[in-house]
């Protein structure tokens, strides 16, 4: 079990093996979070979001000396959780890291906007959805993406804040948060092969409090695996 624990000296990344044993102690630095295990088992995956860094690192799960594996940028594990995908919030280039060093791919993202809501690798791991914010011309857009970068598409633009989304399990449609005026609701849009549309949006639930300026309201969401229950975190 790989966790994060705070005490009067910081905040520290810990391992404790749950078939007996004690902890061990991996790193310490402010900011530790998004811990994610490696397909193998033998790495722990980790983000420094503190301001100026944002940085990417992996230790091995016995310690050892952290690798910085992309500076300043959000990332996702592929379904198979052997690669990883990193954008940055002003990017328009997916970085596919593999599971050596100096193995990775660069794939562009053929679409003018500012900044990067999220991006998520389908359950296939056949396809990329990005949400996309050009608050400037009041623009936001969801573009789904082959993962060899073969194709790209704007699957939906909208003058409407789009705040969070994840794939339904199958990989069929998108749950994707809408802010409409002082409300957000969860809207359920069926995807194509090709990244298309499929039919009218379904709002799935709705009057939910979206993040306002002072930083409160819905901030992620979770769809359980036979689609029956949402989840949702909130600050």
């Amino acid at each position: 079990l790989a966790f994060v624990e705070q005490d009067s000296t910081g905040q520290h990344l810990r391992v404790r093996d749950l078939r007996g044993g004690g902890v061990l102690d991996l790193v310490s630095m402010p900011g530790l979070g998004m811990l994610d295990w490696s397909a193998d088992g033998t790495m722990i995956r980790f983000r420094d979001p503190s301001p100026g860094a944002g940085a990417l690192y992996v230790i091995p799960r016995l310690g050892g000396t952290p690798r910085q594996l992309q500076p300043g940028n959000s990332w996702v594990a592929s379904p198979s959780g052997d690669r990883l995908a990193s954008l940055a919030f002003s990017s328009r280039t997916i970085t596919i890291l593999g599971p050596d060093p100096g193995d990775s791919v660069a794939l562009a993202i053929p679409f003018e906007y500012t900044w990067n809501v999220q991006l998520l690798w389908s359950p296939s791991g056949d396809r990329f959805a990005v949400l996309t914010s050009t608050p400037e011309r009041n623009l936001y857009s969801v573009i789904i993406m082959a993962a060899d970068g073969r194709w790209a598409r704007e699957a939906l633009v909208t003058s409407m804040v789009l705040q969070g989304a994840v794939w339904a399990p199958r990989g069929d449609a998108l749950y994707v948060m809408h802010q409409d005026g002082p409300f957000a609701a969860v809207r359920r849009h069926r995807i194509g092969r090709y990244g298309q549309m499929r039919g009218m949006a379904e709002t799935v639930v709705s009057g939910l409090r979206p993040v306002s300026l002072e930083g409160w309201g819905i901030v992620r969401v979770s769809i359980s695996a036979d689609e029956r229950l949402l989840v949702f975190a909130r600050e």
